[in-house]
């Protein structure tokens, strides 16, 4: 008795033919990848030493401003730090006005009188909730 063929068997004899003959179309021909870079020729360059300094540029342009002191009066917080640190010297309040800034001693800016002890978080959580010992 003679067998007849299945159409499943068919289909899938079909679909292998066209799988391999698109595998060797595609092997054949050479394929470029899209994400590749195009190759770029490099010039031959001649190796040296570094470069020398360049020559200074000159500026042309000027400052549109001009810098003023601020007056030390008229400071937000003078009267705070002055609360912390104590009083200002004459010879300190014109440092001040003339540098902007001022050296004080560390000791002048310790909050409470155990901040040298400990470090700066322990002091702060001693000198505002108290001795930790009853």
């Amino acid at each position: 008795m003679r067998r007849k063929s299945s159409p499943k068997f068919a289909g899938r004899a079909i679909r292998a033919v066209v799988l391999a003959s698109m595998l060797v179309l595609f092997a054949a021909f050479p394929q470029e990848c899209a994400a590749a870079p195009k190759k770029i020729a490099l010039s031959e360059v001649e190796l040296k030493d570094f470069s020398s300094v360049p020559a200074k540029v000159k500026l042309t342009a000027k400052p549109a401003f001009s810098d003023s002191a601020f007056p030390l009066e008229k400071a937000i917080n003078l009267r705070q730090v002055e609360e912390m640190v104590g009083k200002l010297t004459k010879a300190q309040r014109e440092a001040l006005q003339k540098n902007r800034f001022i050296l004080l001693s560390k000791r002048a800016s310790w909050p409470f009188p155990s901040y040298g002890m400990n470090d700066e978080m322990l002091s702060n959580f001693e000198g505002i909730g108290g001795v930790a010992d009853p």
